[in-house]
């Protein structure tokens, strides 16, 4: 008798997802067993498998709806008809907003996405090349408005925001001082300050 394929919005499915994500930045993914998932859940680790094929596929299932919700958010923004600059201030915020809501998923995405086997990768990485493409095209329109510096690399200036803002996750605690919004809003104050072209000072006379 064929299994039934599991739907994604079932509450025990959702449920093994959490507590992946929480093993898995626990953990790490390679320390990480499908055992310690099961207890996490409160169910047995054979039960597990009616619902993921294997560890590598939670994964898989834990990280594919990040990227998919940062590409939805960005073409949002992209798409709003603000000034430039707002949009590029929204965009950092909305990078950040995540860890707000679920910041153990956010982690295993910037942390384990290279784990992830090259037969489940493809789809992720074409979201993230998406997420990419949309954010160069940020920055270039920002540069041909001569709002931002054109001496800047559109690709270097990306690689620094990402690593700006996915390693937060390295070093926030949710509950702290300042959420990951607030951090968000400093990270785009800061980036704007560097890349936004100054006016000359007014003459005296």
């Amino acid at each position: 008798m064929s299994k039934k394929p599991v739907k994604k919005d079932n509450q025990k499915f959702q449920e093994i997802l959490n507590a992946g994500a929480k093993i898995f930045y626990k953990k790490g993914y390679h320390n990480a067993n499908i055992s310690d998932i099961a207890n996490e859940v409160g169910m047995l680790k054979g039960s597990l498998y009616y619902y993921i094929k294997s560890k590598e596929e939670l994964l898989s299932y834990v990280i594919g709806p990040s990227i998919d919700i940062y590409v939805r958010i960005l073409e949002e923004i992209l798409d709003s008809g603000e000034k430039t600059e707002l949009m590029f201030e929204q965009a950092i915020i909305a990078h950040m907003d995540p860890m707000d809501i679920n910041f153990e998923k956010q982690a295993v995405f910037n942390n384990e996405l290279a784990n992830l086997p090259e037969t489940l990768r493809g789809e992720v990485l074409a979201g993230v090349q998406k997420y990419k493409q949309l954010w160069r095209q940020l920055i270039e329109k920002g540069i041909s408005e001569k709002i931002f510096r054109s001496d800047i690399d559109p690709k270097i200036l990306l690689l620094a925001l990402l690593g700006m803002t996915n390693w937060t996750t390295r070093w926030l605690k949710p509950g702290e001082k300042y959420t990951a919004k607030e951090i968000g809003k400093m990270y785009a104050s800061i980036a704007l300050d560097g890349i936004r072209i100054k006016s000359p000072p007014a003459l005296q006379y």
